[in-house]
């Protein structure tokens, strides 16, 4: 904190301060993934036929990103005046009580409200990607720590996650419901981390307002950048794949094999993606910074969206396969690809977020481009259960049945590829033989010498 502040201090050193944030940033995700291999079971019992359960399972999975989209400018601009600590206290509170309450409900709608009001009170992962960039404004090295735990604990939460939503809902639980088991779960981590942040994290808003009124830009300024515009827009239509994508997955691998699905349960599924999730962990953690280094961000970034189209239009030959080890084993390798594929390009996207506005406007193109992902969040699991329901619910021509969806996809990864090969100078950071753009935020450069570490203009 500088000096002459007066607010209390947090407790603790640096590495106090990161754990405290990753436990934050752990349990947001967490929210998500832990109800990926069970979703399709808790429709089914709510009375939902076989065949339709797509369009339900997307309509309760939108619904969270949904209420975020509608809450993320006002959480900004809460954040910007009154602090980033207060909106994470908040959303972990209200995360933490409403959770149990989603395990409780008995049926689809109250399943999608429920959800819609946890995403309404939920802004821990636009202020903690702001708080990570300011727990230590004057080191670049421990800002890129903390920027990087941010990463660590969405990976281990999409790691831990399924595995913990798919063994705590397969048996017998309190209240006639096996869904309570994984949402006390999340009640407590998250209790666990409000303690945490009250304790350990300081509020790194600047104390002195002033200054950092007299550097902001309007909205009108913001949404008349084409930088802006171009790094939120290719964020939005990955972010509408990337959910799409693991709510068809979950949806199409628990769908009977007469349907043209694989017909896992949910203790398979719960295994299968903690595999592919550790898998994408151990890569991301340990050779993406390497190639970002020596072949750049925006080339990194288009060969894994390339690479990714292939991959997405294997997964209905797995139907192919018998059921047993051989299914699992397949559906798990392509999982363990496809994941790795995508988590180097959510990381890369976030840093060309980051980069298209000045420190200064920092937070505000965060809250513009997690109000549109948001919304591309919620439409992605929505419009993708509904073809895949229709896809299912007759006989149709092989292109026109489960393959549907896949299909669909890989048409929003060609979207995808599109934006990054025309990608704006300055948005991402070359390779160290190659001139390095001298826009690129100070504070944005703390971040890119993650993967250029040889860079020293940080």
């Amino acid at each position: 904190m500088p000096a002459g502040d007066s607010r209390p201090q947090a407790e603790g050193g640096h590495a106090v301060r990161l754990a405290a944030l990753g436990v934050s940033m752990f349990v947001n995700t967490l929210n998500l993934s832990v109800l990926f291999p069970y979703l399709k079971f808790l429709v089914k019992d709510f009375g939902v036929a076989e065949a339709d359960a797509g369009y339900w399972v997307g309509l309760i999975a939108a619904a969270f990103m949904a209420g975020r989209s509608v809450t993320s400018a006002f959480w900004g601009w809460f954040a910007d005046r009154y602090g980033r600590k207060p909106v994470m206290l908040i959303s972990l509170v209200s995360l933490a009580v409403l959770s149990p309450v989603f395990g409780l409900a008995t049926g689809v709608w109250m399943a999608a409200s429920v959800r819609f009001l946890i995403g309404m009170l939920n802004s821990l992962i636009g202020v903690g990607k702001v708080m990570a960039s300011e727990i230590a404004p004057d080191c670049p090295h421990q800002q890129t720590q903390a920027m990087s735990v941010v990463s660590v604990a969405w990976g281990a939460a999409m790691v831990i996650g399924p595995g913990i939503g798919g063994l705590l809902s397969s048996g017998e639980g309190p209240f006639g419901t096996p869904y309570l088991y994984p949402m006390y779960f999340v009640t407590l981590l998250a209790l666990v981390a409000a303690g945490s942040a009250w304790r350990f994290l300081p509020e790194t808003l600047p104390a002195d307002k002033a200054a950092l009124d007299a550097h902001r830009v309007s909205w009108c300024e913001l949404l008349t950048c084409r930088k802006v515009l171009w790094a939120t827009a290719l964020y939005c239509a990955f972010s509408f794949q990337a959910l799409a994508n693991t709510e068809l997955l979950n949806l199409w691998a628990a769908t009977d094999r007469t349907l043209g699905g694989l017909g896992f349960s949910q203790a398979e599924l719960g295994v299968t993606q903690t595999v592919a999730g550790a898998v994408m962990l151990a890569l991301q953690s340990f050779t993406m910074p390497a190639l970002a280094r020596r072949y750049g961000q925006r080339r990194l970034a288009l060969t894994t969206t390339v690479l990714y189209v292939p991959f997405q239009l294997a997964y209905p030959v797995l139907g192919a396969l018998p059921a047993g080890a051989g299914a699992l084993f397949g559906f798990g390798l392509l999982l363990s690809i496809t994941s790795t594929l995508s988590s180097f390009t959510f990381t890369l996207q976030f840093l060309f977020v980051n980069n298209s506005a000045h420190p200064a406007n920092r937070a505000a193109v965060q809250g513009l481009a997690m109000t549109l992902a948001s919304v591309a969040k919620a439409l992605g699991p929505g419009v993708i259960g509904a073809i895949f329901a229709w896809s299912v619910g007759t006989p149709r021509p092989l292109l026109l049945s489960h393959p549907l969806s896949f299909i669909v996809l890989a048409g929003a990864l060609l979207v995808v590829v599109a934006l990054t090969y025309w990608l704006p100078p300055g948005l991402a950071a070359e390779p160290p033989e190659a001139k390095v753009s001298e826009t690129v935020p100070a504070a944005s450069e703390s971040m890119v010498s993650l993967l250029a570490s040889d860079r020293s203009d940080g």
